[in-house]
């Protein structure tokens, strides 16, 4: 099943988001405060294959104080996409983009390595990725 877990404040790129998985044939979950210590597999609706060797939730390790259980009300917008095809996915970022929809900067796709993260903790590992992409500041 393709799957996009969302998460976001705003009102007007919700419903544009949510217009486009239906146009596209997608199932959407729209994330809650209530999610973000839920794995990201239970929440796709995937079962829990972590590859050999794979950490269960090493963002919570690794990306220490970027999150922490009391950050749910700061919870930024966040895109997760869960079982689909890289055309499928090259896809929809055409048609948001074209779409003129807000941009949302921390988007990830389920993987073997992260199904079991926590919610909080995919996050965490996005915003940390995303600093170090984005360089030093000036």
């Amino acid at each position: 099943m393709k799957n996009v877990l969302l998460y976001t404040t705003d009102t007007e790129k919700k419903k544009a988001i949510l217009r486009l998985c239906r146009k596209l044939g997608l199932s959407v979950k729209i994330l809650g405060n209530g999610d973000f210590q839920s794995s990201v597999g239970n929440l796709a609706g995937m079962e829990h294959k972590l590859l050999p060797g794979g950490p269960a939730d090493v963002p919570n390790q690794r990306t220490e104080g970027l999150l922490t259980k009391a950050s749910p009300p700061a919870m930024p917008d966040v895109i997760v996409f869960a079982g689909m095809k890289e055309e499928c996915l090259d896809n929809f970022l055409k048609e948001y983009n074209g779409a003129g929809i807000a941009p949302t900067p921390l988007k990830a796709i389920v993987t073997p390595y992260n199904v079991g993260w926590s919610l909080s903790g995919l996050i965490a590992e996005l915003i940390k990725e995303h600093k170090e992409l984005a360089g030093p500041s000036v």
